[in-house]
C-alpha cells in the first residue's frame, strides 16, 4: 500500500506543481523516483509476509507525502523551493480533507469506516487527481499565473499556518457529523462546513494572485522607469553628440588650415600636437557604444550599460541583428535588459572583461547568445542558475523574469560555464515575421 499511496501522493503534488501554479520545470528526477517506488515496493512486501495481510498504518500517506516532496525539492534543490513544495501539500492535503468529507456526507457512509477501510481510503484519495486535473485544466484555459517565485518566507509561513489552522478548525466538525446518525440537518451541517472550507481555500488563491501579480506589476514598472530614464539620457546624449558634431564641422576648414600650414612650414612637432588634440575631440563626439542592435529599445539599453561601467574598461562585441519579431517591446526590454545586465556585472569583476553578444534569424526562429566572463564557478541545475549573491530573493528576479519571457513565447533556454565563460543560449522558434 505504501507504494500505491506514494505513486497517488506524488501524482497530486506533481500535478499541482507543474499544471496548476506552474513552477519552473525540474530536472529529471525519473531515477530517484523509481529507487523510492522499489524501497517502498519492499517495505510492502516485507508488511504482507509478516502481517500475512495488507496493513496501513494511519500515519503512512503522510511518510508518502514528504516522501513527495523530498523527491520533488532534489529536482530543484533550492531550500526556498522546499518550503514552498511542504506549503502546497499542505493545501493539497486539506482539498484531500474536504473532498472526503463532502463524499461521505452525499453518499451517507461513515467517516469512520473510510478511514478503517484502506481500500475505501485509497479509492478517495486517488479520485482527487481527477480534481486537480480538473482544476489544471481550467488554470490552462484561464491562463492563470500565480507567480509564486514572488512570495517570501514569511507569506509562505503564513499560508501554511493559516490553512493548518482552519483544516484544525474544520476537521473536528466533519469528524463528529460523520461517526453519527445523520440526520439531514447534520448532513446539511457538515455539507456547509465543507463549501465554507472551500471558500475559505479559494479566496487565499485569489489574494495570492493578486498580491504576486502586484509585484510582478512593481517589478515590470520598475524596469520600465529604469528604461524611460535611460532613453531620456541616451537622447540627451545623442543630442549634445549632435551639436558638438556640428561644431566640429564647423571648424574642419580651420583644423585643416592649420594643418596644412603646420605640414608646409616644418613644424612636425607642433603638427603631432596638433593632431592628437583634434582627434580627442572626434573621440568625444563619437557614439559611445559605436553598436547597432537592430532595435532602438536595446541600443538605449545597451548604451545606458555602457555609461555606467565607462571607467571599467569592459569589452563588448555586437555580432548581428535583432530582427522584427512580434515579442512585445515590454518582454524584449526585460528580456535583454537583466540579460546585458547580469554579463556586466559578472564581467566587471573579472581580468578579462569581455562580453559577446550574437542575435540571429533563421527563418522564422530568433536565437540569442551571450557569452561574457566569469569568475565565479556557476551551478546550473536543468534550465536554472544557482545565484552565488548575498540577496538571492532580489537577484533571482533577474533570472526569473528571463525565464518567463522565454516561457511566454514557447522558447527555451540553456546555460554553459567552462573555461571562466558563462554562456546563455536562447532559441525561440515561429517568432519572427
Amino acid at each position: 500500500m505504501l507504494t500505491i499511496q506514494y505513486i497517488i501522493e506524488f501524482t497530486k503534488l506533481y500535478i499541482v506543481i507543474l499544471y496548476i501554479v506552474k513552477l519552473n520545470k525540474l530536472r529529471n528526477i525519473a531515477r530517484l523516483n523509481l529507487i523510492t517506488i522499489l524501497t517502498l515496493a519492499v517495505i510492502d512486501i516485507c508488511r504482507l509476509i509478516y502481517y500475512g495481510s495488507i496493513i496501513e498504518q494511519s500515519y503512512d500517506i503522510y511518510i508518502c507525502g514528504l516522501l513527495a516532496i523530498f523527491v520533488m525539492f532534489l529536482g530543484y534543490r533550492i531550500s526556498k523551493k522546499l518550503l514552498l513544495l511542504f506549503g502546497i501539500y499542505i493545501v493539497i492535503c486539506f482539498i484531500d480533507m474536504l473532498m472526503v468529507g463532502f463524499i461521505v456526507d452525499c453518499f451517507s457512509i461513515s467517516i469512520a469506516v473510510v478511514l478503517g477501510n484502506p481500500i475505501y481510503k485509497l479509492i478517495l484519495n486517488s479520485a482527487n487527481i481527477v480534481l486537480y486535473i480538473i482544476i489544471g485544466y481550467i488554470v490552462k484555459i484561464l491562463n492563470v499565473n500565480f507567480r509564486l517565485e514572488f512570495m517570501s518566507r514569511k507569506e509562505i509561513y503564513l499560508l501554511i499556518i493559516g490553512v493548518l489552522g482552519c483544516g484544525f478548525y474544520i476537521t473536528p466538525f466533519q469528524l463528529y457529523a460523520n461517526n453519527a446518525d445523520k440526520s439531514p440537518l447534520e448532513r446539511l451541517f457538515i455539507l456547509g462546513i465543507s463549501i465554507t472550507g472551500f471558500i475559505i481555500l479559494v479566496v487565499v488563491v485569489i489574494l495570492i494572485i493578486k498580491n504576486n501579480d502586484l509585484k510582478y506589476l512593481k517589478k515590470q514598472q520598475k524596469l520600465q522607469d529604469r528604461i524611460l530614464f535611460a532613453q531620456q539620457l541616451y537622447y540627451s546624449s545623442r543630442l549634445q553628440q549632435e551639436q558638438e558634431t556640428r561644431k566640429f564641422r564647423h571648424d574642419i576648414n580651420e583644423h585643416l588650415y592649420c594643418i596644412s600650414f603646420l605640414l608646409k612650414t616644418s613644424r612636425y612637432e607642433e603638427l603631432r600636437v596638433y593632431v592628437e588634440g583634434v582627434m580627442d575631440t572626434l573621440i568625444e563626439i563619437k557614439d559611445k557604444t559605436e553598436i547597432q542592435t537592430g532595435s532602438e529599445l536595446i541600443n538605449i539599453i545597451l548604451s545606458d550599460l555602457m555609461n555606467q561601467y565607462l571607467t571599467q574598461n569592459i569589452v563588448l562585441s555586437w555580432y548581428g541583428f535583432i530582427p522584427d519579431t512580434q515579442i512585445e517591446n515590454i518582454d524584449l526590454c526585460g528580456l535583454f535588459s537583466n540579460l546585458l545586465k547580469n554579463a556586466f556585472e559578472a564581467a566587471v569583476q573579472c581580468s578579462n572583461k569581455t562580453i559577446d553578444i550574437t542575435t540571429t534569424q533563421y527563418d522564422n526562429a530568433f536565437f540569442i547568445k551571450v557569452v561574457n566572463a566569469c569568475q565565479n564557478n556557476v551551478e546550473i541545475i536543468g534550465d536554472r542558475l544557482i545565484t552565488s549573491k548575498t540577496d538571492t530573493i532580489n537577484h533571482g528576479y533577474g533570472s526569473q523574469i528571463i525565464r518567463d519571457i522565454i516561457n511566454k513565447y514557447k522558447g527555451q533556454i540553456k546555460y554553459l560555464f567552462k573555461n571562466n565563460l558563462f554562456t546563455v543560449e536562447i532559441t525561440i522558434l515561429n517568432i519572427c515575421k
